[in-house]
C-alpha cells in the first residue's frame, strides 16, 4: 500500500501518483500543502508541521514521521508512514523538487496498538499476583524467602527454613517428582518449572502451588536455587470444573433452527431430541415457542425482540446470547445462542447448551465477586476512575466519582446524590419518551438481565443537554437494596462527527439533484443550522470581470445583501488569500488598522468565513457571523464550513 509524490517549491503544489490520491482518500488530488494537512488527525497536525521546521532548519535531514489521516471519502481513520528525501539545492541555491512515499500501516498499527494494551494489562496483573520468592543455599541445606511466600507455605513469622523443614509440606504423591525436577537442575543447569502440592504448615490446608526456578552455579558447583512460588489452588479448582464442563460439552450437539419473519419455525435439527427431549417436527410452526419457554409472555418477548431487532432496524434491550429453556420433562436447561441473518426474510440460531457451564460460572463468580469485594480496592478505582461511575439504589443515586461531578458540571456530589436518574435529564428523551419512564424501564432491564447498554441525554448544572453511552450493571435484586453500578461514557463528540458527516452527505446530494442555485443555499442554510448558529449566513460569488462581489442568498439581522466591490472588504480578503479566517471583533479592528480590509456594515462580534474554491480559483465565499456572542463559533465549526466548500467546490 504504497504511493508516491513529488513537491514543488516554486509552485508550492503537489504531483501525486493517482495510488496515493487513492490512499489518501482525495479524488480531487491534493493540491498545496493546506489541503494536505487538512485531512491530517488534528490532533496529528503537528507531527508534520514540526517535520517540516526541522527539514527546512536542517535540509540534509529526510522526512521520517507516522500520522493519522481521515480519509474525507469514508471520515474513517488509517495510519500514514510518510517518508521523504533530503533537501537538495540547484545551483543557484533554489530548493529542488523533493521526492516522498506513504505507506498505509493501519493494520499493522492497530495490531502493535493492541499488543501494547496486552502488555499493559500483563503488567496490572502481575503487580496484584500472591508470588512469593526464595534463595535456597544447597550447599548448607538452608533457605530465606519472603513474608508473601511464608503467608503461602503457612510457616508464618519464619523467613528462613531448611530443606527437611520444606519437604515436610510438600504432598507425598508429589515429593518424587519434584526431588526429580530439583536434581536435574542442579546437575544439568535446567530451569525449574512445577506444579504441585503442599499441606501448608499452620493449617494443614491442602494447596497447589507453581514454582519457578533456576541454579546458580560458581567454579562449576551448584551453590544456589532462586526461584518464586505462586499459589495457584482457585486456578486449578476452576480448572477443573471447566474440564468437567467441557467433557460435558463434547458430548452434546448444538440446536439449529430457522425462522421466518413472523416467527415460525421452518426447521429445527434432530439435535433437540437429545437436548431438550422434543421430536424435531413439534418446534415446527411456533411449537418452539409454546413449548420450550417457561411461559407465553416470555417467549413473545424474546421473539419480538429478535424479529424487531433482524426485520424492522430495532435496537435490541434484553440480552437474547444466553437463554433458559425448559425441556419436555420439566428441567431447566441454559443455551448459548449465536443468531445471523439467514436467505430471504429468515433468520439462523444456533444454540449450545452450556448449563454445567453456566452452574460453574456461577459459582466462580460468587467466589470471584468475594475476594473482589475489597473496599479500598474498590474505592480507589471508583475516584480514580476517567469514566463517570455512579451508583444507583433503589432508582435514586446515592454515590458517584470526580469524574461525574466533572462532567456534570457541579462543584460537590451532595448537590445531587439522592435523586432520581431523570432529575439530571431533560424532561423527554429523544424517542419522546418521559425520562422518568424510560429510566425506570432501563434499570428493571439491568436488574432482569445483569447487565444494560443504551444511549441517554442527561442535563448539566448550567443546563446544558449532552449525550452519554450508559452501561448499567446490576449488583443486588434484593427487595429494598437494588444496587446498580452505572457508567457514563459522553459521547458529544461522537454524535457531532456522526452529524458533520450527515450534514456533508445530505449537501452533496442535494447538489447533484437540483438545478436550482437558491434552493441549494436555503438547504446548505438549514442542514449548518443543525450545528451552528446561521441566523446572518451569507453566500458570496466573486465576478473578476466586474471585481464585483455578488450575494445571491443572505439571511442577515441588520444587514441587508447587495452587489459591492470587492476592494479590501472581509469577503474580498478570504477570496485574495484563499484562506479561512475564525476573527473576533477585536481581531477584525486589528485587521482593520494594519490596512489590510475595510469593515463595510455592522461590525461582528465574532465572524467567520471560508472561501469557496473550484480548482486553483476562489470563486467566492461562505461567511455567518454573530453580532453577540463573541464566542459563537469556532475552530470545529470553521472545519465543518471548510468541508462545505471544498463540497460545493467539487
Amino acid at each position: 500500500k504504497l504511493g508516491y509524490y513529488t513537491y514543488d517549491f516554486n509552485t508550492k503544489q503537489f504531483d501525486a501518483s493517482k495510488y496515493l490520491t487513492d490512499l489518501m482518500g482525495l479524488n480531487a488530488g491534493i493540491g498545496n500543502l493546506q489541503s494536505w494537512i487538512a485531512i491530517i488527525h488534528p490532533e496529528d497536525r503537528f507531527i508534520l508541521e514540526d517535520a517540516l521546521k526541522q527539514r527546512l532548519r536542517d535540509e540534509a535531514t529526510p522526512l521520517d514521521v507516522t500520522y493519522r489521516v481521515i480519509k474525507p471519502l469514508d471520515g474513517k481513520v488509517y495510519w500514514m508512514h510518510h517518508t521523504a528525501q533530503a533537501l537538495q539545492k540547484d545551483t543557484q541555491g533554489h530548493l529542488l523538487p523533493v521526492l516522498g512515499v506513504l505507506q498505509d500501516i493501519t493494520e499493522h498499527k492497530l495490531f502493535e496498538l493492541s499488543l501494547t494494551e496486552s502488555e499493559s494489562l500483563l503488567n496490572k496483573m502481575q503487580t496484584i499476583a500472591k508470588l512469593g520468592s526464595f534463595d535456597y543455599d544447597i550447599l548448607s541445606r538452608k533457605g530465606s524467602f519472603t513474608k508473601e511466600c511464608a503467608e503461602i507455605t503457612g510457616f508464618k513469622n519464619k523467613n528462613e527454613i531448611s530443606f527437611d523443614e520444606w519437604l515436610t509440606i510438600v504432598h507425598p504423591d508429589d515429593q518424587e517428582s519434584n526431588q526429580k525436577a530439583f536434581d536435574l537442575c542442579k546437575r544439568e543447569g535446567a530451569n525449574y518449572d512445577q506444579e504441585y502440592r503442599i499441606i501448608t504448615k499452620d493449617k494443614q490446608e491442602l494447596k497447589w502451588l507453581h514454582g519457578l526456578g533456576t541454579v546458580v552455579f560458581k567454579d562449576g558447583i551448584a551453590k544456589n536455587f532462586m526461584g518464586t512460588i505462586q499459589d495457584i489452588t482457585q486456578r486449578k479448582l476452576a480448572e477443573e470444573k471447566l474440564k468437567q464442563s467441557d467433557t460435558i460439552l463434547n458430548k452434546l450437539s448444538p440446536i439449529v433452527l430457522v425462522v421466518n419473519d413472523i416467527g415460525e419455525i421452518l426447521y429445527a435439527s434432530p439435535s433437540i431430541k437429545d437436548s431438550l427431549g422434543f421430536e424435531s417436527s413439534d418446534m415446527l410452526g411456533q411449537g418452539w415457542w409454546q413449548l420450550t419457554y417457561e411461559n407465553l409472555t416470555q417467549a413473545n418477548l424474546i421473539k419480538e425482540a429478535v424479529l424487531g431487532y433482524f426485520f424492522k432496524n430495532k435496537e435490541l434491550l434484553i440480552d437474547i446470547s444466553l437463554r433458559k429453556l425448559i425441556t419436555k420433562n420439566g428441567e431447566e436447561k441454559w443455551f448459548e445462542w449465536r443468531v445471523s441473518r439467514g436467505f430471504g426474510n429468515t433468520y439462523i440460531s444456533i444454540g449450545i447448551d452450556v448449563t454445567q457451564r453456566k452452574l460453574a460460572e456461577e459459582k466462580l463468580m460468587i467466589a470471584t465477586k468475594k475476594i473482589a469485594e475489597s473496599e479500598n480496592r474498590f474505592r480507589e478505582i471508583f475516584e480514580k476512575s476517567g469514566d463517570a461511575i455512579l451508583i444507583i439504589k433503589n432508582e435514586q443515586f446515592i454515590d458517584c466519582n470526580q469524574a461525574a461531578i466533572k462532567m456534570l458540571g457541579y462543584n460537590t456530589k451532595e448537590e445531587f446524590i439522592n435523586t432520581h436518574p431523570s432529575k439530571l435529564s431533560p424532561e423527554f428523551q429523544p424517542d419522546g419518551l418521559s425520562s422518568f419512564q424510560k429510566a425506570q424501564t432501563m434499570m428493571q432491564t439491568a436488574l432482569d438481565h445483569g447487565t444494560n447498554r443504551f444511549e441517554w441525554r442527561h442535563t448539566k448544572k448550567n443546563g446544558e443537554v449532552f449525550p452519554v453511552e450508559v452501561l448499567l450493571t446490576a449488583i443486588s435484586n434484593e427487595p429494598d437494596n437494588r444496587l446498580i453500578h452505572c457508567v457514563w461514557r459522553d459521547i458529544t463528540e461522537l454524535e457531532r462527527e456522526a452529524q458533520i458527516k450527515e450534514i456533508i452527505y445530505n449537501i452533496t446530494k442535494k447538489a447533484s439533484s437540483t438545478l436550482n442555485i437558491e434552493k441549494l443555499f436555503v438547504f446548505i442554510k438549514s442542514e449548518l443550522q443543525k450545528l451552528i448558529n446561521t441566523n446572518n449566513f451569507f453566500i458570496a460569488l466573486y465576478d473578476k470581470t466586474s471585481d464585483m462581489i455578488s450575494t445571491p442568498f443572505m439571511v442577515d439581522e441588520q444587514d441587508e445583501g447587495s452587489d459591492f466591490p470587492k476592494g479590501k472588504t472581509l469577503t474580498g480578503y478570504l477570496i485574495d488569500t484563499k484562506k479561512s479566517l475564525l476573527a473576533s471583533q477585536q481581531m477584525l479592528l486589528k485587521l482593520q488598522s494594519d490596512h489590510k480590509v475595510e469593515i463595510l456594515g455592522p461590525l461582528s462580534k465574532c465572524w467567520l468565513g471560508v472561501p469557496l474554491i473550484i480548482g486553483k480559483k476562489a470563486i467566492g465565499a461562505i461567511v455567518i457571523q454573530s453580532y453577540t456572542d463573541e464566542r459563537a463559533y469556532s475552530q470545529k465549526d470553521l472545519e465543518l464550513l471548510e468541508l462545505v466548500a471544498s463540497n460545493i467546490g467539487q
